[in-house]
């Protein structure tokens, strides 16, 4: 279900709270710039609920802090997400920043597969190969054989676009990052989108 289409939506629920209460706090809730908090707030792997918290208090006031209108809001969100293709994939997680919930549902695609067994691995092995087509081809050209930026390679780089880097006492990944950004505008697109550089420099 599309994001125009939650429009339509019909609340199923029964809520001991004043129908205008509850019907505000439902259109509140499929507001297009709430559906996108809430799917931001899945692909971080955090709570919808979460996500919403401030904008809750904003509109509503302080008083949305009931009890009963947090456990309405938790089960309209549940439907909302469902109806956008979500399913729960934990019941409960603890939320520990400053928030109107303590506990909230996590979602994810329905069928989809989340790997977690290295999302705070030591090594980072989820950043390789990540970035653009320009910020991969800058990466196989600068990083050695350790897969570390080398300063050598990135002074090298940098000189054949007129880039001048920064002192070597910058530390390496302040230096690709900085050459990274001068050397975007410098660099055709068809250098980066045509060829596969290898390691080191060379292709």
């Amino acid at each position: 279900m599309s994001h125009e289409s939650i429009a339509d939506l019909k609340y199923r629920g029964r809520d001991n709270l004043e129908s205008n209460v509850v019907r505000a706090i439902w259109d509140f809730l499929r507001r297009h710039d709430n559906l996108i908090r809430m799917e931001t707030a899945v692909r971080l792997d955090r709570t919808p609920l979460e996500a919403l918290s401030a904008q809750l208090i904003f509109e509503f006031g302080t008083n949305i802090n009931l009890q009963i209108a947090k456990q309405m809001i938790g089960r309209m969100v549940r439907q909302i997400m469902q109806a956008l293709g979500y399913e729960i994939e934990r019941k409960s997680l603890r939320i520990t920043r400053p928030c109107l919930f303590s506990r909230g549902a996590t979602y994810r695609r329905k069928g989809q597969v989340r790997n977690r067994s290295i999302r705070n691995a030591p090594s980072r092995t989820w950043l390789e190969g990540k970035g653009d087509p320009f910020n991969r081809w800058v990466d196989a050209q600068v990083r050695g054989p350790d897969g570390k930026p080398d300063v050598d390679l990135m002074e090298d780089l940098a000189s054949r676009y007129g880039v001048k880097c920064p002192p070597r006492a910058a530390m390496r990944g302040e230096m690709r990052l900085y050459i990274g950004i001068l050397l975007r505008p410098r660099v055709p697109s068809s250098e980066y989108r045509t060829s596969i550089p290898m390691r080191g420099g060379r292709r």
